[in-house]
């Protein structure tokens, strides 16, 4: 499984190109919306409580790589079930602060798949300002990222793509 993180100053453009230029299927989100308007109305809101913030939204993906033997680099069989891929993106916003606590000390997320004939993509867009106001930290992130990124390749007897597959 590899894993990425991108950085931006907004959420909504985020959720529009995930859902609508991609084509991704909505998994999950602890938002009422469910179309990619009124989900990036609903990111506005929030964002709009901490103007000074200037890195506001992550767009997170997980690729899981899934190959048949006759590819040219060789098979490589990765597969998680639906819930599965729930659990490693509910876990990961967990451990990385964005999920912590109950009620308003969340962050707002939208979970979503795209599949094609080599891997499948797990893509989060999840905002740093909590329901609360508070600001989910940055500090040493790359490192915890891979921190939790490892634990949850052990956790789910996944291969870390950038060494093998």
């Amino acid at each position: 499984m590899i894993n990425k993180i991108f950085k931006y100053s907004s959420c909504d453009v985020v959720v529009k190109y995930v859902l609508d230029d991609l084509g991704a299927t909505l998994d999950h989100t602890n938002m009422t919306s469910r179309t990619s308007d009124m989900l990036a109305k609903e990111f506005e809101l929030f964002e709009e409580i901490k103007p000074e913030e200037r890195c506001t939204c992550y767009h997170i993906i997980f690729s899981i790589d899934s190959r048949d033997p006759e590819h040219h680099l060789g098979e490589c069989n990765q597969h998680l079930s639906e819930y599965d891929y729930y659990q490693l993106a509910r876990r990961y916003l967990e451990q990385m602060g964005f999920l912590s606590g109950d009620g308003m000390h969340k962050s707002q997320y939208v979970m979503a798949r795209t599949q094609s004939v080599d891997e499948q993509d797990i893509h989060i867009v999840v905002s740093r300002v909590r329901m609360n106001g508070t600001v989910v930290s940055n500090y040493l992130e790359e490192q915890r990222n891979e921190f939790v990124v490892n634990r949850l390749n052990h956790e789910f007897d996944m291969q870390d793509l950038t060494h093998t597959c």
